[in-house]
């Protein structure tokens, strides 16, 4: 499977995270994350932890500061090719995209639960 990081705000809501994820691998394997071991589906504090991510996906609540200001520290850390996704139902990808240093390698990605 992919190596995972998981990046919160909030330590504890990423170690309850990784628990269900690595207690139900069905939910990993609906994600394409193959099964997960403790090496690979790690917890990380800060974003530069993230550094040589191939893909960084944001998922904070709908709020356009807190979003942005996000984005624009992951871009600022993130290796230059890594595509990085906000998890945005309602706000503008182009107006995030003003964000990041490369915009070109922005998108939306949406998830359905």
């Amino acid at each position: 499977g992919f190596r995972v990081i998981l990046l919160d705000a909030v330590p504890q809501q990423a170690e309850r995270v990784r628990q269900v994820l690595l207690q139900d691998p069905q939910i990993l394997h609906a994600r394409n994350l193959g099964a997960q071991t403790d090496a690979q589906l790690r917890i990380a504090h800060e974003t530069h932890e993230a550094a040589d991510a191939d893909l960084v996906i944001e998922t904070i609540a709908e709020n356009f500061t807190a979003k942005s200001s996000f984005l624009a520290e992951v871009s600022r850390n993130a290796r230059g090719g890594a595509l990085i996704a906000s998890n945005t139902s309602s706000l503008s990808i182009t107006q995030l995209s003003s964000s990041v240093i490369r915009p070109e390698r922005f998108c939306g990605m949406h998830f359905c639960h």
